[in-house]
């Protein structure tokens, strides 16, 4: 019967008799954080562990309260997907269940305290993790949340597809052994369009993370604010992410941050142009491991970081790595009570306008050669990051000729396409590969780039078509993008194909010697016809 597992409290007293004063603070009608709103009404009291009955009566504004001395076993997660709030819940994950959560928020206005959460860690792989409490809603208030034993994150804050989140507070969380962050704030943009705005961190915790620490800010984010961590035996404190290019992390704000036995306090690991108006304040960590960087700063404009106070030693020396960043500022920065100096910051080829100190310096940048004679004469121009084919007069490419309107489809540009032959086949798919003529372009190993060309099929028989393009480099390594499908209509009108963030193996390589392009034909048997390409585009730095 339902009535064994939750009981409606319309007073102080339940009608078991037991004492309800412990939920005074749960009983106020409205609990109010900045724009957030939660109404509180009714508490329904979990009985026998039943929380999903409990969350089923529950009505909006009510509470649902749990037992904290009563832990959950569950293989399951619980959906919250009314306006109420839960507290005192401590629920454990079953072991070998993986993808799941514990707590799935998918209503706005949802308030969680005094929550326990226990994960399965040793009893589920890699591609099995999840985080144990994920929001995809907005205006949530979480306070006094105790994780531990998860392989990901212990509060997860991330947009579902074509839904941002605009609002929340989470504050008094911590971590203990965990794969991932205590807490993570990811947008997703490139994805599902979706950004994690308007939110507010303060007071974690993190005690052992095995790849992460305790704050991660990441894949499209503007204006949050992160204050007083604590991260030991981790990698990082805080973390400013991308995944994609594309996602940018704008206008974060991170205060009091401590970490001890870690290799980062801040952390950057993101792509092009990704992070801006940054501010580090008050940061603080000892005891670092062995080729620790305190301070990372990567793909970022406009970061300032002030009164950063480093202790012990580094075995690398460096206190400071700036990597592809621009306006950045250091005030108050110590490195065992003495002010860093340039010797001690760690800079790439791509770092301009740096104040330390007070002091303006511009890190001198390689020069980078401009394109061979034989490139310009094949076609190539250069761009102000990269190169770009336009298959205008000599062919660049062998197995390339060049054909004149009004032959070429719709979507070309210039008087001229590149036109490469298929063969007949019905024995077997059909490859065409076409190679550029040789070629020296320099790359920085360290940085993604990106290639993008426009192709068509002259008929519309293309027989399940697909390009990819294939990069050479000087000491034989090589970078292979994905294949791409050509749709059924560009015999009509030429498809724009793009691939970003490729990477080479770092250090591995400093010139590109030859590009290809490969067109595939799986359908059989298949006529020949013709494949057009124009506009070939490279992106070779961030």
């Amino acid at each position: 019967m339902s009535s064994m597992h939750y009981t409606r409290c319309k007073s102080g007293i339940d009608p078991r008799g037991h004492s309800a004063l412990f939920l005074l603070s749960t009983l106020l009608c409205f609990f109010v954080f900045g724009n957030t709103s939660v109404c509180l009404g009714e508490v329904i009291k979990v009985i026998d562990g039943d929380l999903n009955s409990a969350l089923q009566k529950a009505a909006t504004g009510d509470t649902v309260q749990c037992d904290p001395s009563f832990q959950i076993f569950t293989g399951r997660e619980f959906v919250i997907d009314k306006s109420i709030s839960l507290v005192g819940l401590n629920a454990k994950l079953k072991d070998g269940v993986g993808k799941t959560e514990i707590l799935l928020v998918t209503a706005d206005n949802v308030h969680l305290a005094d929550i326990q959460v226990t994960g399965n860690i040793g009893t589920i792989t890699e591609k099995q993790r999840t985080s144990l409490i994920k929001f995809e809603a907005e205006g949530f208030v979480v306070e006094r949340v105790v994780g531990k034993d998860c392989l990901k994150d212990v509060i997860c804050i991330q947009g579902s597809k074509g839904k941002s989140i605009k609002g929340g507070l989470v504050q008094d969380v911590s971590g203990t052994n965990i794969g991932r962050d205590v807490v993570s704030i990811a947008g997703r943009y490139v994805l599902y369009k979706t950004l994690v705005s308007d939110v507010t961190v303060r007071r974690v915790k993190c005690f052992g993370s095995v790849n992460r620490g305790a704050v991660e800010v990441s894949d499209g984010t503007r204006n949050i604010t992160v204050d007083d961590v604590y991260a030991e035996d981790s990698q990082y404190g805080v973390d400013i992410q991308t995944h994609k290019v594309g996602e940018t992390n704008e206008n974060i704000t991170i205060s009091n941050v401590v970490v001890k036995n870690c290799d980062h306090a801040i952390r950057m690991a993101t792509k092009a142009n990704s992070n801006k108006n940054l501010v580090f304040k008050n940061i603080r960590g000892t005891d670092w491991r062995e080729e620790s960087i305190p301070v990372q700063v990567n793909n970022a404009t406009g970061v300032v970081l002030q009164d950063v106070e480093i202790s012990g030693s580094l075995a690398g020396g460096v206190v400071m790595e700036v990597t592809e960043g621009k306006n950045v500022t250091a005030d108050s920065f110590t490195h065992n009570s003495k002010p860093v100096g340039e010797d001690q910051i760690r800079f790439n080829d791509y770092v301009s306008d740096v104040v330390l100190a007070g002091k303006a310096f511009r890190p001198k940048r390689k020069p980078r050669p401009e394109l061979t004679d034989e490139m310009l004469a094949a076609g190539a121009t250069a761009e102000p990051d990269g190169f770009r084919v336009a298959f205008e007069g000599e062919p660049f490419f062998a197995k390339v000729s060049h054909v004149n309107a009004p032959v070429i489809p719709n979507g070309s540009v210039g008087a001229e396409v590149g036109q490469a032959a298929f063969d007949a086949t019905t024995t077997g798919p059909s490859v065409v590969t076409v190679s550029s003529n040789q070629i020296s372009v320099p790359i920085d190993s360290r940085a993604s780039f990106g290639v993008s060309l426009l192709a068509g099929l002259k008929s519309p028989r293309q027989g399940n078509c697909r390009v990819r393009v294939r990069l050479l480099c000087d000491n034989e390594d090589s970078c292979t993008t994905s294949w791409l499908p050509l749709g059924s209509k560009t015999h009509e009108a030429m498809q724009k194909l793009s691939w970003e963030d490729l990477r080479l193996r770092e250090g591995a390589a400093s010139m590109i010697k030859e590009l290809r392009i490969q067109f595939a034909q799986n359908a059989f048997p298949q006529p020949a016809q013709d494949v057009y390409v124009d506009e070939l585009k490279t992106t070779l730095d961030p």
